[in-house]
């Protein structure tokens, strides 16, 4: 598992998620990490993620 980085997009706004597969099965410790980026940039980006329809809907 690659280490997950936030990285800032703006100052007040915005974050973008890297180190994470969207299409694996995520453990707690990588969610909890998600939310918490979340809830202190309001936005999170995950780029470069191959998903088929059904992934991004689940």
């Amino acid at each position: 598992m690659n280490a997950i980085t936030v990285t800032p997009i703006t100052p007040r706004i915005g974050a973008e998620i890297g180190g994470v597969d969207l299409r694996e099965e995520l453990s707690e410790e990588t969610v909890r990490l998600i939310r918490e980026a979340w809830l202190e940039h309001q936005v999170i980006f995950f780029r470069d993620q191959d998903l088929t329809h059904e992934q991004h809907i689940a």
